[in-house]
């Protein structure tokens, strides 16, 4: 079953961690400082993107070791599920996206060359969700396998997002340059469905009992609107005057909404869209969020 997390970001957070080198991992190495400069967390998976480049991931428990991953990633992105385990993926400095699945220590998958963008997302039914922005701006996906083909799925975008489950499969949802956000469901080939008009970020999750979870931050005062359930369903308003969002559902607990407020405070709801805001942190911060 999957459980929520939230991830706040902090502005020159530090970490010593145990690092184990992914072609012999061992049960602990000697602690090292990085300064992180992104984390991404999926249920059972940890990772962390470094000020120098460095991917360093962890599964199963929270005080685990570190494996490195990847030095030289300028993007990461992961996800996982209980049938094909943990799922990473990274865009290089050049531009080459390279994923694995299933084991930390697998061996990359080359994706796509020229990338500018990644997201991923992975259910036991569809398997893995792959998505990228060229440097073009085009937007490419596929699902299923890591060698599979790409399909074309936007001519031009923005910002996207992606996520998955086993009922409903891929969901896509993208922002065009003149701020029209759009997203379809159940099939990388489907129409779009026009969400909203006027948006500055997106955001977007998915789980088989609720359905999806879409969010977008409009560029009108920085609202943050919220649906859930079916890709026409009504905009449920959240908060005025934010700067950041993150979505993530489950099951169990239901949708998880973050956003960050425009003096750089961290508001979390969960269980439902109308659920009161909790202050999570005060300070520079993104937030992220799995589930």
């Amino acid at each position: 079953m999957a459980v929520a997390a939230l991830a706040i970001l902090l502005g020159g957070s530090a970490c010593t961690p145990a690092v184990t080198p992914a072609a012999t991992p061992q049960p602990r190495a000697h602690p090292v400082t990085f300064e992180v400069s992104k984390i991404a967390a999926a249920p059972s998976v940890i990772a962390v993107l470094t000020t120098k480049g460095q991917v360093l991931a962890k599964q199963g428990s929270l005080d685990g070791p570190w494996i490195s991953e990847y030095t030289g990633a300028s993007q990461l992105a992961v996800a996982s599920d209980s049938t094909h385990g943990p799922l990473i993926a990274v865009l290089t400095r050049k531009g080459q996206v390279l994923a694995k699945q299933g084991s930390l220590t697998t061996p990359w998958t080359s994706e796509y060359t020229g990338a500018s963008q990644l997201a991923v997302a992975s259910d036991s039914t569809h398997g893995p969700l792959i998505a990228v922005r060229t440097r073009a701006g085009r937007l490419l996906a596929k699902q299923g396998r890591l060698n599979g083909p790409w399909t074309s799925v936007y001519t031009r975008v923005v910002r996207f997002a992606v996520a998955s489950d086993s009922r409903h499969g891929p969901l896509v949802a993208v922002l065009s340059p003149a701020g029209q956000a759009l997203a379809k469901q159940g099939r990388l080939n489907a129409p779009w469905t026009s969400e909203y008009t006027g948006v500055s970020q997106l955001a977007a999750a998915s789980d088989g009992d609720n359905g999806l979870l879409l969010a977008v931050l409009t560029t009108t005062r920085g609202t943050v609107l919220v649906k859930q359930g079916q890709l026409n369903g009504s905009w449920t308003s959240q908060y005025a005057k934010a700067s950041n969002l993150a979505v993530a559902t489950d099951p169990a607990s239901g949708p998880l909404i973050a956003v960050l407020t425009g003096t750089g405070q961290a508001l979390v709801k969960q269980g439902s869209l109308d659920a009161p805001w909790i202050a999570e942190h005060t300070g520079p911060a993104r937030v992220n969020l799995s589930g």
